[in-house]
């Protein structure tokens, strides 16, 4: 079976590993460019966020679906 990206996963992922670097950068001096990364890290989380309560709500109507299912065989 072919398996789904969760693409909240990849959010969260781009998310988490632009913060590190975006402090690295602030360290070094470079205002400008950590903001832009922190907010766009900062998106990147609200959209997996968002992509991760979708992904869910359509497990649990699958899962409903399923149960509705059974019950109507049994």
């Amino acid at each position: 079976m072919k398996k789904r990206i969760d693409w909240s996963d990849v959010y969260m992922a781009i998310g988490a590993a632009m913060i590190p670097i975006a402090l690295i950068l602030y360290e070094f001096g470079l205002m400008w460019l950590p903001s832009a990364m922190l907010l766009s890290s900062s998106i990147a989380f609200a959209l997996g966020i968002m992509n991760w309560e979708r992904e869910e709500k359509e497990k649990q109507r699958r899962r409903d679906r399923a149960r509705r299912k059974y019950e109507d065989i049994a």
